[in-house]
């Protein structure tokens, strides 16, 4: 999930730098960059060079982790440890439990389906129950 986010915020930084730079482009017809303007894409430029490159770097990271996770059977049960903690909190704090949302995401699909118009009024009924209630 950091991984995802991480993306997400980068690529957003490299979309709004890409907006700017574009903005800051100047069109035919127009005089040359202000020493000011110059400057500005300067920044620019290296703010994304930066951008880039912190993403290399995480990148990176993320593989040394993974690969030391993978050959330290103590960061394993310690992750296995954590994760557990995790789910208890989860469950403490109201959150479905997997088996729950997988149950959800079913009666999802089984509501939104072609024949579900099919499907006879009380069990449809308690379907939404079900689903309404979270499980």
């Amino acid at each position: 999930m950091k991984k995802a986010m991480m993306g997400i915020i980068v690529g957003s930084c490299v979309v709004a730098t890409g907006m700017v730079r574009a903005q800051m482009q100047p069109q035919a017809g127009q005089p040359q960059q202000s020493e000011g303007d110059q400057m500005r894409t300067q920044i620019m430029n290296r703010m994304q060079q930066m951008q880039e490159r912190g993403v290399e770097l995480q990148e990176r990271v993320n593989a040394i982790a993974q690969k030391a996770h993978e050959q330290n059977p103590d960061l394993q049960k310690l992750h296995a440890d954590l994760m557990e903690v995790y789910q208890e909190k989860l469950t403490e704090y109201g959150h479905p439990s997997e088996e729950e949302m997988r149950q959800l995401q079913n009666m999802q699909q089984r509501l939104q389906a072609p024949g579900a118009a099919d499907l006879d009024q009380a069990e449809r009924q308690q379907l939404l129950q079900k689903f309404n209630a979270g499980v």
